[in-house]
Order: structure tokens, then sequence, then C-alpha cells
């Protein structure tokens, strides 16, 4: 029933609304909510809240009170329009989307409810189609410059360069003080490989907008693109400032710190987040992989939040319905499906590659699940090597585990695990069968829907390593990688000591492997052996800041700078490579071996000193080493690593020797024998699969 003029009840919404006018909101929300109790059908007070609810910001609450009002009221463009929008304000962007079209059906033209549409389209991980509505309005409406910054947005979402860069040139003719629209042409540009060309247009959005966080953080991504990050550095700080608690700026942040060799400080962004968003996909899995970075994080912690991040996000995913379809014969071609954001130039393919190229086509069909954020040269590689190459970056998670349902995909290797640009979460929808995790990632993923993970003996030694992965633990004989050096491999360089004098020890790993422990480290070897340099190559030493933090760290341990030896990236790999000639013994880090970096220097003729701990991420460099007939070079602690690299300095002869027959040895281990490889690989992929038919007949 309505309230009546001068009655309790208007009284109490008269007071509500002086509270709100008065911007006392907690009152009215109290008062609000006791009158519902009591009059729940009153229409009048259901707005009222609905009212107090926006500005509150509780949305969800909001889209249920929508709700109500259209069981009391009946259906109307104005409620459906009203849910769909607090429904996208509150980030359930799938309501959203239902709601708009409601308002579309009652008015196709909507201009409102396109431009919703779009912009939950937009706001949708994964999910493309926004510029559809965009272009809409646009044909409705030319003028309007929401849409058509919208629309860049769409351009630049899809990585359209075709279509984006010519719209943005076209619009800022009409919009020259559109600062988005710089932004967006700038962004453009960095993702068509000219960030030098696309900072100009972000830089101007800088000067037309200098109180907004948007143009600075594209000037950070640009100059990261431009390997200048320290200089990045300094406008996320700018723009965090404009934006303080901005999430997307903190993922930022922890990022490029990551990248600078700050690790602990991107963890400690990261856990400041989650109080903020406890679920918060990316920032949860950055964490698990740049934990691995810090010495002193035990497995039992990396286990537990590893299993943690399952519990917390991929149980509340619902497996897809219904039983699979799959052939249940043994012996027939198996499809194996690998789903990676990495099948381009990138350490994922030295792996692969020799595997697809060996791998026996009569016995297997391979579907490559692709998520690049660009292609290149090797991913042509890659399409040529796969039954079918599909480019899944525009499907959400569940449509991309549907596809693969409907690809009757037998065994799914996820490659990517909580790096950046994965899509592990697909494996909680139980896309295929068996499902395995391999090569990306360095640790247990902590999803119960992951079956398996491939490692070896000694990367995860029998028995305890089991206690600490959520993954069945599956040891490849005779390693779980098979390397592929570059076709532009220069060959072998003399030994750089019979030129210097002296010997280079050198490290390329990147910059968050080298925590303050290796410094420190590094540095008693360096005064141990006081003629010695040392060569570090990596892209945040491109940057003059980089070098000078870098020598700062050395120099509190006593090390001068004219020791260190400082390199930036180099533009080809044949150009990275050439580089192992001016170093004598390689230094792996701890407790994030190198994996690519160990066989890079081996191939090239230069040992290499390695530290080995618990973790699988700790005991990949014992695993190659060992293979190689050189675990003479691990050590199994920081007193042995300084003697093993200082014994072998002195060991000039045997350096030669080993630099000479480096390549046969590493030929001899069988870990450049792709056909090897290939076969341990389909004899696990043939029984895993087995397993999965006994255990589907019998009920499991």
């Amino acid at each position: 029933m309505a309230s009546r003029e001068g009655s309790p009840n208007s009284k109490r919404l008269d007071a509500a609304r002086k509270a709100l006018a008065l911007g006392d909101v907690t009152t009215a929300e109290i008062i609000t909510r006791e009158y519902l109790d009591e009059q729940n059908n009153s229409v009048e007070g259901l707005r009222l809240r609905l009212d107090v609810l926006s500005r509150l910001k509780d949305f969800e609450n909001a889209v249920g009170l929508v709700g109500r009002l259209i069981e009391l009221t009946g259906e109307s463009r104005d409620l459906f329009f009203e849910g769909a929008y607090y429904a996208e304000l509150g980030g359930n962007y799938e309501l959203a989307l239902k709601g708009y079209e409601k308002v579309l059906q009652l008015e196709p033209v909507d201009i409102q409810a396109l431009l919703g549409m779009g912009r939950s389209l937009l706001n949708s991980t994964g999910v493309h189609g926004a510029d559809v509505f965009f272009a809409r309005v646009l044909e409705l409406e030319p003028d309007n410059q929401e849409a058509a910054e919208y629309l860049a947005l769409a351009y630049e979402k899809d990585s359209n360069l075709q279509r984006g860069i010519p719209f943005c040139e076209e619009y800022l003719q009409k919009y020259p003080g559109s600062w988005l629209l710089q932004v967006v042409l700038g962004n453009l540009w960095g993702d068509g490989g000219k960030s030098a060309k696309g900072l100009i247009y972000v830089s101007k959005a800088i000067e037309l907008a200098p109180a907004e966080s948007k143009p600075l953080v594209a000037a950070a991504t640009l100059l990261t693109n431009m390997r200048r990050p320290f200089e990045a550095m300094d406008f996320l700080e700018r723009a965090s400032k404009l934006s303080p608690g901005d999430l997307n700026i903190d993922l930022e942040k922890a990022r490029l710190y990551r990248g600078i060799g700050r690790s602990e400080e991107s963890i400690q962004i990261l856990e400041k987040v989650f109080r903020y968003v406890p679920n918060l996909v990316r920032a949860r899995s950055n964490y698990l992989y740049y934990l691995h970075d810090v010495n002193g994080v035990s497995r039992e912690r990396l286990y537990t939040e590893s299993v943690r991040y399952d519990q917390d996000i991929c149980a509340q995913i619902p497996a897809l319905e219904g039983d699979f379809v799959n052939d249940k014969d043994t012996g027939r071609k198996l499809v194996l499906g690998f789903l990676s954001s990495d099948l381009r130039e990138h350490s994922v393919a030295y792996f692969l590659l020799p595997l697809l190229e060996r791998l026996d086509r009569s016995a297997f069909s391979i579907v490559l699940f692709s998520s690049n954020p660009r292609d290149d040269a090797y991913t042509d590689k890659f399409r040529s090597l796969a039954t079918e190459y599909i480019d899944v970056g525009g499907l959400l998670d569940y449509d991309l585990a549907k596809l693969m349902r409907e690809k009757h995909i037998d065994v799914l290797l996820e490659l990517g695990g909580h790096t950046a640009g994965s899509r592990l979460n697909v494996c909680a929808y139980r896309a295929a069968p068996v499902q395995i995790d391999w090569l990306g990632y360095p640790d247990t993923t902590g999803l119960s829907s992951v079956d398996y993970r491939l490692v070896d003996a000694i990367t995860d030694p029998e028995g305890e390593a089991d206690n600490f992965a959520s993954e069945k633990l599956i040891r490849m004989p005779e390693g779980f990688l098979c390397y592929q050096p570059p076709e532009t491999a220069p060959e072998v360089a003399a030994l750089p000591v019979d030129k210097n004098g002296y010997i280079t020890f050198g490290s390329f790993s990147n910059m968050a492997k080298i925590n303050g422990d290796m410094i420190a480290l590094w540095s008693r070897l360096l005064l141990d052996n006081p003629d010695s340099r040392l060569l570090l190559k990596n892209k945040a030493l491109g940057e003059e800041r980089g070098k000078t933090e870098m020598h700062l760290r050395f120099q509190q341990f006593g090390v001068e700078p004219e020791r260190i030896i400082l390199h930036g990236s180099t533009e080809s790999t044949r150009g990275h490579l050439s580089l192992y000639a001016q170093v004598d013994i390689a230094l792996d880090t701890f407790p994030y071996n190198g994996t690519t970096t160990i066989f890079e220097a081996l191939y090239m003729g230069v040992p290499v000193v390695g530290l080995c701990g618990l973790t699988h991420a700790s005991r990949v460099g014992a695993s190659i080493l060992s293979r190689v007939g050189l675990k003479q070079l691990v050590a199994g602690s920081a007193q042995e690593y300084l003697l093993i690299a200082s014994a072998l300095a002195r060991q000039v002869e045997d350096l030669r020797q080993l630099r000479r027959g480096m390549r046969s040895r590493l030929v001899e281990s069988g870990m450049l024998d792709s056909s090897r490889f290939a076969q341990d690989f389909s004899t696990v992929m043939r029984r895993l699969w087995l397993e999965w038919v006994e255990k589907d007949a019998a009920g499991n």
C-alpha cells in the first residue's frame, strides 16, 4: 500500500530523503532497510532504497531491487535499462548484456542501450564484438564523440590495427582535444611494434589531460616495450598518485617492479590488492608466479597458496555438463590439444617446436589453441605443424572449454600455468578427459582439475615431491625437456680468458631472478677472485638507471662498478648468443633457476655453475647439468656454489676442453634428440589415455 501524505510511513521516507540530501547515506540506508522490512511491496520505498544502494555502490543488491520493481509494476524500458546499468556498474557484464538486449527488443535504436551493450562487451574478458554496437550508434548519431571513443577502444581491445589506426586518425581531425583517442592511437602503434611513434600520441594525451591516469599508464606500457622500465615506473608512480587505489595501476606496478628485480615489492603490492579484491584471477596467478623469485619461500607455502587458488577461484567454476563422447578405442589416433599464449618467439617455442616436428601424425592429431598477444615467424612454424591452429584470444574460458569438447580433444596440455597470458582456468571446466600441465610454469598449478604434470626424477624426486603437487607427477625417463637451438646461433668462440687474462663470469637471466641473495653471493665470488669480472645481460639493463642501480647493488658489498659489465637487450637472437663469446663461466640463479639460459650457455660452449634446492624451480638446473654430465657443477649450498665456481675459474685448461666439446656433450646427452623425446612423450600420452579409458569403463 502506498504511503499517505503525513502518515508515519510517509514521514519515514521523507526523513530518508532529507538524510540523502544532507549526504548522510548511512542513516538513509538504515531507514529504508527497516521500512522495507515492514512494507516490502512499497514501490516508493523500493525506488528510494535503490537510490541509497546506488550511492553505496551496492550494485548487486540494486539489481535485485530492480527485479522486484519489475514484478510489482510490470516490464518497462526504464526498469530493464536500470537493471542492466547497475549490473554493468557491478561488473556483472553477462547480466548487463541480457538487460540491454531486452531494452533493444523494445526499442532497437535506443542509443543508451547500444552504448551499454558495447561497454559491457568491451569490459568482458576475452569477448569481442563491442565495435558493432558503437558503430551502430555512430550511424545513428555521427557526432557522438562518446561512441567514437568507445569504438576506438574496441579496436584497441581487438588489436585491430588495420581499422583502428585510420579510424583514430580520422576522428582526431574531428575531435583534436580527445585525449582518449590519442591514447588509443598510441597504444595501437605500440601493438604494431612502433612504441616510439605511439609515445608521441600518448605524450600529447598527457598534455591534454594532465589529471588523467590512463595516459600515464599507456606511456609506462610503451616505455616498457621500448626497454625503458625505470622511466616507465616514474609514469606509473604519477598515475598512482592521480588514481590511488586503482587496482589496474597496482597490477602494472607489481609487474614492472618484478621486471626490474624487485619481486619482494611486487608481492607486497599484490597482497594489498588482495585486501580489496581477494579473488582477482590475474593478481592471484601473478602472486603465485612471483613467489618463486624470492629466496626463503618454502615449498609448503607454494603448495598451500596454489591449492588455495583452486579452492577460492576454480572451485566456483562448474564443469561442463554432459559426459565425454570421445571414442574409447585405445589404439586409434589421439587428438592432442596444446593451449598456450606463447606460440611465438618465446622460450616455450624452443622446447615445443622440436616435439611437434617429430610427433607421429599417424598416431596423433595436433590442435593448437593460441591466445598469443601477437604473432611472428615462429607462429607461422607452429601453424605449419598443426593439424588445426585456432586463435582463441577472443573466447571466454567457458566458450573455449566448449570448443575443446566439440573438437573431441583427448589429451589437453596446458603450457602456461600461472604465467602471464595463461588460460589455465579453462581446465576447471574439464575441457578434456585428460588434462596435463607442462613446460611453461615451474610448479604445481594447485588445480584439482589438472590431472598430471610432466617432470623428471631430478626436478621432482619421487616420494617427497609428490606431497607438494596437486597433480600426479609423471616423470619423463630422459628429462622433461628437449631443446632446439636457434638456427641463427653463431659458432662457439675462443675462451675469453685466453685473450683477457682474467675470468669473466656471466648471467643472462632476467632481472626478476637476480634477487638480493644472488647479488650478495656473486659479490663474494668476485671478491674471492680479485681479477675476475661479471657480465650481466637482460632488458632492464639497457637503461642507464638500470645500470646505475645494479652497480650500486654490488657496491654495497664492496665490488666496484668497473668489474660489473652490463648489457641490455640485443636486436637479434644471434646477437644475444654472440655475447657468450665474452663469458668463461655462466652462473645460474636461485631459487628460480634458468632453463633456456642454461641451454643457451651450454650450446655456446659455456659451463654453468648451479645451485640446487627443494622446489622444481630450484632443481631444473640440476636436471639439465646432470644429464649433460656436469653434475659436479651443481652445488647444494651457497658455500659450495662459491667453491665450485672458484675452482673452475682456476682450471683454465679444463675450461678450454669443456668449451671445445660442449656441443658434442649436449648431443650425446640426448637433450637435443627430438626423435627420442617425441617417442617418450608419445608413450606417456598413450598410457595416460589408456588409464582414463579404463577408469571411465569402471565408472570412475
